[in-house]
């Protein structure tokens, strides 16, 4: 899945399918939706999603972060509402169990109270849940305090579902690249076991709204 988002005021758009996937347009509130504010490349295939193994650090036998003590952050309180700007409903950030200038390891709820439709639609969703969806995204911010991290593509993503009954998973990211105030990174999903549930290569982050440091911060920003 290639994905490059931007602000759009409607919707609008279209597919055009070929043998083994698809090209998808979500086009914006001008009249004839003419400008393509949001595409996506789908491909289907047979092969899983590779699994290299917990970061470094992380054990199976402790599962994805298991047995690491939390940063003393409590996103409720001192990162909803300041540096992380996300309403209620994209508010899954429960805690870390690291947090550095360029990686993090965060849990991140999965279960939602609110419904994403009207009650004249369905209420399933066939590709995951978008609250913790975003939250894999800004749970990053940790690593850049002094901006606002707004996604701008990602390279390859191994959807996935955690599993039954889970209320929560352990997000990895790592910093692969930067350059001026472009950042990228791979984000690991993985359930409380150790097992792989999904995974992101090659997210493209712009910070924005730069600081100028001085926070103020908790002390472990």
């Amino acid at each position: 899945i290639v994905v490059r988002p931007a602000c759009w005021t409607g919707i609008g758009g279209g597919a055009r399918t070929g043998a083994g996937g698809g090209d998808v347009v979500s086009g914006g509130g001008d009249p004839g939706c003419q400008a393509a504010h949001c595409s996506a490349t789908l491909r289907g295939t047979t092969e899983g999603q590779p699994d290299r193994g917990p970061p470094s650090g992380e054990s199976a036998g402790t599962g994805a972060g298991g047995g690491m003590p939390r940063v003393p952050v409590d996103p409720g309180r001192d990162l909803y509402g300041g540096m992380l700007f996300q309403g209620k409903r994209f508010q899954r950030v429960l805690g870390y169990q690291a947090m550095a200038a360029t990686s993090c390891v965060a849990e991140i709820s999965t279960v939602t109270t609110d419904s994403w439709f009207s009650a004249f639609f369905p209420a399933g969703l066939l590709l995951g849940d978008p609250g913790a969806r975003d939250a894999f995204m800004h749970a990053i911010q940790c690593c850049v305090p002094n901006a606002t991290l707004l996604p701008e593509g990602v390279a390859r993503i191994y959807p996935g579902s955690p599993p039954d009954g889970a209320t929560s998973v352990i997000l990895s990211a790592k910093e692969r690249h930067r350059e001026g105030d472009s950042y990228t990174y791979d984000l690991d999903v993985r359930d409380h076991s150790g097992a792989l549930v999904e995974r992101w290569e090659g997210l493209r982050l712009r910070a924005v709204r730069k600081q100028d440091g001085r926070g103020p911060w908790v002390p472990a920003l």
